[in-house]
């Protein structure tokens, strides 16, 4: 499948981030002139690289209804040759309906603390991508958002001390 051109005196071909691979395994250079294309390619072993992160851990630490907060976990990628960055995000789905960007994390560093009091509003699941110097990773991984609830109810109080300005 044809790709593009390079122009007279030019060296380097950019391929477009998200080019599917199909059944690809090399990628051909021909030189041409004004008569013919040149029969003989150079050619290179076309490398699909694959970068997510695994074993997201999120375990809510705010106990309030509608809000969450605490420590986000990941396993980094196997090859981290080309990530430079992890963005994290809240959305509706693990696709990413409705994102949210919450941060932007350096390679490196394989956890976050989300703020108490964070409002869950519509967001259901949390997603990393990994992040290279070309694009963002388009297919994230992700985990559930699960909203820990502690209530506590019927409660009451009987003051036995019998003096007024001290209770016991």
């Amino acid at each position: 499948s044809f790709l593009g051109n390079v122009t007279k005196g030019g060296n380097s071909f950019k391929v477009l981030e998200n080019t599917p691979v199909s059944t690809w395994t090399h990628v051909a250079v021909f030189a041409r002139s004004s008569l013919a294309e040149q029969t003989t390619p150079a050619a290179l072993i076309l490398m699909d690289m694959s970068s997510s992160v695994s074993g997201i851990e999120f375990h809510d630490q705010d106990l309030d209804e509608t809000e969450f907060g605490g420590p986000v976990t990941w396993n980094p990628p196997k090859h981290v040759e080309r990530v430079i960055a992890y963005r994290i995000y809240f959305a509706q789905d693990e696709v990413g309906v409705a994102r949210l960007l919450s941060s932007i994390i350096r390679l490196g560093t394989n956890a976050l603390t989300l703020l108490d009091n964070t409002p869950l509003d519509v967001y259901a699941h949390l997603l990393i991508y990994t992040e290279s110097h070309l694009c963002e990773q388009s297919t994230p991984m992700s985990t559930a958002l699960i909203d820990t609830i502690s209530m506590i109810e019927g409660v009451s109080f009987a003051d036995y001390d019998l003096d007024e300005g001290s209770v016991g």
